[in-house]
């Protein structure tokens, strides 16, 4: 959770969910996306983990509860739990995490018939980063570019003992990948087509929705996605800025490697871009401040 430092109370909440794989350590994979918007904007970011799964439903009805008993300790504390004080929702995901919100928005109405009176929301408006709807058997060559990318995007020190523990990171990487493949009869639910159908039919509620896409990006689907939402009545905001789709991905392994002494081989190792996130922070403070 990134909460304001500057004021003890916080005036919004936005709920985060990172890609695929890179969503289940979203204060690692987003750490400094994350704590850049929330130094600059005063709002209360919980970042909620998940593993992955092929039930693309139930993953974001549970991530949604989870946001929300949390949203609600943090309304409590604060004295915010009151009906007069309800609070703007921001619902910000990448790739993977963007279809998760807008599947759960699909079961807004459903949730709202059984929340009290301190888990209610104010406006709900959506960011989503590189949306991805992939079907499961695309999803394994994602996973395999995931791989190949993030590793790619190493810099900085650490030496041959790093280089070592990169490659032994992506001998695992592979195999699983692999294995991925011999499962892809299996499909996500709601499937891609469900999913934009769900969008086109009305069942996605938003007050306001941007999609961000990167100008080097094979894995985004915001285009199908705007499609969607312009059939159901949701009025968008697409933005492009420079960048691919693991540009909101930035691990600083030096700072961890300093907190913890096993991790001591990869001092000095970061991967990622750190301008490219400092351009996707400028448009999410944009976004929140509009």
């Amino acid at each position: 959770m990134y909460e304001p430092k500057s004021s003890s109370i916080t005036w919004g909440f936005v709920h985060f969910l990172g890609g695929a794989a890179l969503g289940q350590y979203p204060q690692v994979c987003y750490d400094a996306f994350l704590s850049a918007v929330s130094e600059r904007t005063g709002v209360t970011i919980i970042a909620t983990p998940y593993e992955l799964g092929t039930k693309h439903g139930e993953m974001a009805k549970k991530t949604r509860r989870a946001f929300e008993r949390a949203k609600r300790v943090v309304q409590e504390r604060n004295g915010l739990d009151a009906g007069e004080n309800v609070l703007p929702v921001f619902y910000v995901g990448h790739s993977l995490g963007a279809k998760l919100h807008a599947v759960a928005s699909f079961y807004d109405e459903e949730s709202n018939d059984n929340s009290d009176s301190s888990s209610r929301s104010g406006s709900k408006q959506h960011f989503l980063v590189a949306f991805n709807n992939a079907s499961a058997t695309d999803s394994v060559k994602i996973l395999e570019k995931f791989a190949k990318e993030l590793l790619s995007k190493r810099e900085g020190g650490g030496g041959e003992a790093a280089s070592s523990q990169f490659d032994a990171i992506f001998d695992r990487l592979v195999p699983f990948a692999e294995v991925a493949a011999k499962a892809a009869g299996l499909e996500f639910s709601p499937n891609t087509v469900e999913t934009l159908d769900g969008v086109a039919n009305g069942k996605f509620k938003s007050d306001k929705v941007t999609l961000l896409s990167f100008t080097n990006d094979e894995l985004d689907q915001c285009s199908s996605l705007r499609e969607a939402l312009a059939d159901g009545g949701v009025r968008t905001n697409s933005v492009e800025i420079p960048g691919d789709h693991l540009s909101p991905v930035y691990l600083d392994l030096d700072k961890y490697a300093k907190m913890n002494p096993v991790m001591n081989r990869l001092s000095g190792v970061r991967i990622g871009d750190r301008e490219a996130v400092e351009r996707i922070a400028n448009e999410m403070v944009k976004f929140l401040k509009s």
